[in-house]
């Protein structure tokens, strides 16, 4: 009975400290450069959270099972555990994490435009080649940034979203889960 509960009180920390993680790598990751936790943001940490997150609900939703067998417990248990696996796919499937580390800023492309203008520049004549240089430097800069810099963040933010209300979900899950345990051990004694 206790390490039902203890499952269900770790498990609803667990499943709030993924859904926060989530909310602040997706509307506010400064915060964790600022205060040098950067780490945090990488994969391995996400996938932790994650991975803690679903293993205290897939517990809890066994031992509550076994203990009251609610279906509205088990449901919110499984949303909650498949929508962390859908945030994380959808996640990794967005160029937020697919380029980490390999993000090029505009005074990137830039830099790639001008030594693209100089081998032109070579090629053409130096009058010629630095201002043909520099206009395709600038188109080329301008396609490098939207393979790279300008991501596509909107697979990122939804994936964050369903993050959060996965977490969430798990979250009154677990509480759920303490509340009918609790009421099951009333209604037998």
């Amino acid at each position: 009975m206790a390490s039902d509960h203890l499952t269900d009180k770790l498990g609803s920390v667990a499943s709030t400290m993924c859904a926060l993680h989530c909310a602040i790598c997706a509307f506010l990751p400064f915060i964790f450069t600022a205060l040098g936790l950067g780490v945090l943001l990488s994969q391995p940490i996400e996938w932790l959270f994650s991975l803690v997150a679903i293993g205290f609900g897939l517990g809890a939703l066994v031992l509550g099972w076994r203990k009251h067998g609610s279906k509205t417990v088990a449901t919110l248990f499984i949303l909650g555990v498949l929508g962390i696996l859908a945030s994380r796919g959808l996640e990794m499937g967005s160029d937020h994490h697919g380029h980490e580390g390999e993000h090029h800023d505009v005074a990137d492309a830039g830099e790639h435009g001008d030594e693209h203008g100089d081998e032109h520049g070579d090629e053409h004549g130096d009058e010629h080649g630095d201002e043909h240089g520099d206009e395709h430097g600038d188109e080329h800069g301008d396609e490098h940034g939207d393979e790279h810099g300008g991501h596509d963040d909107s697979g990122h933010a939804l994936g964050a979203a369903v993050g959060v209300l996965a977490g969430m979900t798990l979250f009154f899950g677990h509480i759920l889960n303490i509340r009918t345990a609790r009421r099951r051990e009333d209604g037998a004694t």
